[in-house]
């Protein structure tokens, strides 16, 4: 019997190892065309999806952009399959929906379910106890080494993450420039007017990147179907780069056909400060993006330009019409002058 049990056990590990491995190839085709280095966020919430699949009787446009080899086309054709037909009784429908092949449902499955709607107290509760506690410290042992510590509550529901990073010969105190990097947020999702609330640390991704777009986007590539971004308005943000991140509020509002989301930020970042030799006034010359404080010179830059940010994205959508006004304004504490 005990045999039998390790062949079973191996096979299960056999098998979820096998999924993270194909996510984690999808991905990295996309690095290869991306604008951005970071894919971390993307990997994050696969990964949860594999402990709790995403109900696909719930699931909204947001929710489903989320999965990387979902194009817009797709999402657009099983949104209007599910308000045409109702909620999917079970998993086999996909294949009635136009495009779906047997290839794309096949990759779809370990990440969704057709299951039965639970109501928001129930959903609340099995989300906490089922929610995945993961905590992460990496470093060498060398003088001077880097290191990283995080610790991260992930469920369907709720979610909250703290993240403490020092580089290579930096200090983890600095002098009157406190710890060497610290990020946190908190935040709750669901299926009610309040779609997504943030607190902490986020990204904001408006405008197909003309306007602000912080997450996962690609450049041109021989999946032309994938150059259209798409990605939910606000996300937590749980990287180590140090830069193109929100620090403040920010909320997702949804009733019937029209969708709202705002966002507030005060963030200080990394610049270098010059004086006018003439009027005596301070400026700003350029913004840096290292992350990198480890002589004096590179403390002296740190956090030295603040800076507001606020915005909203308004849209209303009806069938395969979507009309969307996106705004953001940002304010330094210092001019900018190149």
């Amino acid at each position: 019997m005990n045999m039998w049990f390790l062949v079973w056990l191996l096979l299960v590990v056999s098998a979820v190892h096998a999924q993270e491995q194909e996510m984690i190839m999808i991905m990295e085709d996309q690095a290869r065309v991306d604008d951005n280095v970071e894919n971390e966020e993307d990997l994050y919430q696969i990964r949860q999806l594999l402990r709790a699949p995403l109900d696909l009787n719930r699931a909204d446009r947001d929710q489903l952009s989320i999965i990387p080899f979902l194009s817009g086309q797709q999402i657009e054709q099983f949104l209007f399959y599910r308000e045409k037909l109702g909620p999917l009784h079970h998993i086999n429908e996909l294949q009635s929906i136009p495009s779906w092949d047997e290839d794309l449902i096949r990759k779809l499955i370990p990440y969704v379910r057709a299951g039965n709607t639970k109501h928001l107290r129930t959903r609340i509760a099995e989300s906490i106890e089922k929610g995945s506690h993961q905590l992460i410290f990496r470093t060498a042992m060398v003088k001077n080494a880097g290191f990283l510590a995080r610790y991260q509550f992930t469920s369907p529901v709720l979610r909250y993450h703290v993240n403490l990073e020092k580089d290579i010969g930096e200090k983890l105190f600095q002098p009157r420039k406190g710890l060497a990097f610290f990020s946190a947020n908190v935040s709750m999702s669901g299926s009610w007017l309040v779609r997504h609330v943030v607190v902490g640390d986020y990204l904001v991704n408006m405008g197909q990147g003309l306007l602000l777009w912080q997450g996962r986007g690609m450049r041109k590539t021989g999946m032309t179907i994938m150059v259209k971004r798409q990605l939910p308005t606000v996300q937590n943000y749980r990287s180590n780069d140090e830069n193109r991140y929100m620090r403040g509020a920010a909320v997702m509002l949804r009733k019937k056909s029209v969708d709202l989301a705002v966002f507030v930020s005060l963030n200080r970042l990394d610049a270098n400060r010059k004086t006018d030799s003439t009027t005596r006034d301070d400026f700003v010359s350029s913004i840096l993006n290292t992350g990198i404080h480890r002589t004096a010179g590179e403390l002296a830059d740190k956090n030295i330009l603040g800076m507001i940010s606020a915005g909203l994205s308004a849209s209303y959508t009806r069938g395969k019409l979507k009309l969307c006004y996106n705004e953001a304004r940002h304010f330094f504490s210092l001019p900018i002058i190149r």
